[in-house]
């Protein structure tokens, strides 16, 4: 982290024309296309991030879910409907949108 603070200490500096972000930072020159790559490889690492942070976390409440309704893996198809998705698919959907704003 100590490494990260000094490179963006000595490619953007302190003071008052610093913005809240690299993006907003970066956003004036987007037309260069090494700037825009930066960009774009921003974009990457969020999705690299949730891939690999929240997805875990997802799955585990899942299986929780899973395991306190006795039910196995495969037993969506004889589980409870409501507005046409399982109840395993709705506790599924708001176990992510829990783990997202955490």
């Amino acid at each position: 982290f100590g490494g990260v603070s000094v490179c963006g200490v000595l490619a953007f500096g302190v003071g008052e024309g610093q913005r809240d972000s690299l993006v907003l930072d970066l956003t004036p020159e987007r037309k260069n296309p090494l700037v825009l790559a930066a960009l774009i490889a921003v974009m990457f690492s969020v999705l690299t991030c949730f891939q690999f942070h929240v997805y875990p976390i997802r799955q585990f409440a899942a299986w929780a879910v899973r395991k306190a309704r006795g039910r196995g893996a495969d037993d969506e198809k004889s589980d409870v409907k409501y507005f046409g998705r399982s109840l395993t698919r709705w506790l599924d959907m708001v176990s992510a949108l829990i783990s997202v704003a955490v």
